[in-house]
């Protein structure tokens, strides 16, 4: 069984969270769904997915409650890993996720989910493209 993480902040993004996590095969995946502030690193490294989830707050592309996280990104190592963002009002957050994911070895999905308009069609081929590249990297292992 695959874990995957799906990880948000501000808190207005919690319901999309959820979805996205009920989403996902629970089959296939055992699920972790914590808000930016609660979240840490060993949740990210124990996960074959990582989702995460931010809208821009004012002039940040990210909102603060991502600060430690996005610092800690820059000295670990999640090789093997497959990581896609969501996001709401805006396309900032994903080019800032690729500049902190950068050095530290995810598969970052080139594609974003607007998790403001995204209907079940699009989550679903979005999950569906990850999950994907979750299994070839389990295989490539």
């Amino acid at each position: 069984m695959f874990r995957a993480a799906v990880i948000y902040a501000p808190a207005a993004l919690q319901s999309a969270a959820e979805r996205i996590a009920d989403s996902l095969d629970r089959q296939r995946f055992h699920v972790l769904v914590k808000p930016a502030d609660q979240a840490s690193i060993p949740d990210l490294a124990a996960a074959d997915l990582v989702l995460l989830g931010s809208s821009a707050q004012g002039r940040a592309a990210l909102p603060a409650e991502f600060a430690e996280i996005a610092r800690a990104l820059s000295g670990i190592d999640l090789s093997g890993r497959v990581a896609g963002v969501f996001a709401a009002g805006g396309d900032a957050p994903l080019a800032v996720w690729k500049k902190a994911l950068k050095d530290s070895g995810i598969r970052l999905e080139e594609s974003l989910l607007r998790s403001d308009g995204a209907d079940a069609k699009v989550l679903g081929g979005w999950l569906a493209g990850l999950t994907r590249q979750v299994e070839e990297q389990a295989r490539g292992r």
